[in-house]
């Protein structure tokens, strides 16, 4: 289903009518009076799919800036996978990215990890989570801020500093 929903999601495959009817009848049963969305011509790859679905998340939609979201554009798919049984708990969340002007990586995972015990709901306990060391290109690092100090040339230096002499000269 997530290989099918991929393919679709980057214009590999179209849907069926049958998938399109399924998925207009789900959303009638959040929204009464949709009717669906007109398709033109042949159905291509989603456009900045994943990007649309965390800005509609109202978990996540607040985290996401506009510096992140010109690199989430570059954002082709979510997986998710379970670690294995007799290590730690916990899940890994793959992100996948086609060629982009920020970082070099075509993956990024974050594994997130629960401690031994379970608490006294009988819920996991998280513990930490470790992610893959983004490969920032340069100056495209999101995580920092750049100030961009405008120089005075050298003429507007001098006057400036002639000008500030003789203010002090005319005080003493």
């Amino acid at each position: 289903m997530y290989e099918r929903r991929r393919a679709i999601i980057a214009g590999e495959a179209k849907p069926t009518a049958e998938e399109i009817t399924t998925g207009i009848e789900e959303t009638k049963k959040d929204k009464e009076d949709y009717e669906g969305v007109a398709v033109e011509g042949d159905a291509s790859a989603i456009p900045e799919f994943w990007l649309t679905a965390l800005r509609n998340h109202p978990g996540i939609t607040e985290l996401i800036t506009d510096r992140d979201a010109d690199a989430l554009k570059s954002l082709t798919d979510i997986q998710i996978s379970y670690l294995p049984s007799g290590g730690p708990a916990g899940y890994k969340l793959l992100f996948f990215f086609k060629p982009n002007d920020y970082f070099t990586n075509e993956v990024l995972e974050k594994t997130y990890l629960y401690q031994a015990e379970v608490g006294y709901t009988g819920d996991f306990i998280y513990d930490k989570a470790e992610g893959t060391e983004i490969q920032w290109k340069a100056d495209k690092d999101l995580t920092k801020t750049y100030e961009i100090k405008k120089q005075r040339n050298k003429s507007e230096h001098n006057l400036l500093y002639s000008r500030i002499l003789s203010l002090t000269s005319r005080r003493h």
